[in-house]
């Protein structure tokens, strides 16, 4: 008697939810009035399933894609006597090379930035320390001044305008110092 009142309760609860008794694979049963019968045809929420899946694809898709094509990319290499630092910004569409001789690669060190990407003195960052200042890399290198110019001055490029994080800045830095120190011939930080 119980079990029998149980099913009545559970076949009302569906009956009133508009569920079936099988599993909702096929509605199977005649349509009335559209002249097809016992035509198996897929469930709706299945449907909704495969196209939200579908839905969520595209756009996870979508969003590798505009990662991808927004990125800053930056890379210093050095080959034998030369070295390299290059720079791809695909949200502005540049690409620029320095090159320049091994020898006058000075230092790497550890630098904040500001969300401009604008070099920021430690007094500054110590003074404000509720404002979010990221980390980047500055190269120190001696660079003629003008195209053609044998003179070489003193520069500091910063490495990447954007937010390294402190591992990945640090990391990076102690690569570069320490090829410099140890006179590698070839190393690649990007």
């Amino acid at each position: 008697m119980l079990a029998e009142s149980k099913g009545g309760w559970l076949q009302s609860v569906r009956k009133f939810l508009g569920l079936q008794e099988d599993l909702p694979i096929y509605g199977g049963g005649p349509r009335g009035g559209n002249g097809v019968k016992g035509v198996p045809t897929v469930d709706k929420w299945v449907a909704l399933t495969v196209f939200w899946t579908f839905v969520f694809l595209v756009l996870m898709g979508y969003g590798v894609y505009h990662c991808r094509d927004n990125a800053y990319k930056y890379n210093v290499a050095c080959y034998q006597s030369e070295c390299f630092y290059k720079i791809d910004d695909n949200r502005l569409g540049t690409s620029s090379i320095i090159q320049f001789q091994k020898t006058d690669l000075l230092d790497a060190e550890l630098i904040r930035i500001d969300t401009n990407g604008e070099y920021v003195d430690h007094a500054k960052v110590r003074a404000d320390p509720k404002k979010f200042f990221g980390y980047s890399i500055k190269l120190k290198v001696r660079l003629p001044p003008e195209p053609n110019s044998r003179m070489k001055i003193e520069r500091g490029i910063i490495f990447s305008p954007y937010d390294l994080s402190r591992r990945v800045a640090r990391t990076q830095a102690k690569k570069i110092s320490d090829a410099i120190v140890k006179e590698t011939l070839d190393f690649d930080a990007s």
